[in-house]
């Protein structure tokens, strides 16, 4: 989405806010508790030796709800028309 709405490679980055920002997407309030979330957890993972603790911290259905929350944003991003040139 990113390399989209610029002409130049997109940053390398895990922010989520900066790729929102820089995508120029407005991400309707029923998906940015799981942006937030995922935000938070990608700084989590990058690094290993609290990798253990963190796995302890998301619980199977938790992990589920994560996940399902992260296929219904997918879902709306892909309803974006510069996904979907005509």
């Amino acid at each position: 989405m990113v390399a989209q709405t610029r002409e130049k490679h997109p940053p390398y980055t895990h922010d989520l806010y900066e790729l929102i920002e820089l995508a120029h997407l407005e991400i309707p309030a029923a998906h940015q508790e799981i942006i937030a979330k995922l935000n938070e957890l990608s700084i989590a993972t990058r690094y290993p030796e609290d990798f253990e603790q963190f796995v302890k911290s998301y619980p199977k259905p938790v992990a589920r709800q994560y996940m399902n929350q992260s296929k219904a944003f997918l879902k709306w991003l892909e309803r974006d028309p510069r996904l979907n040139p005509s």
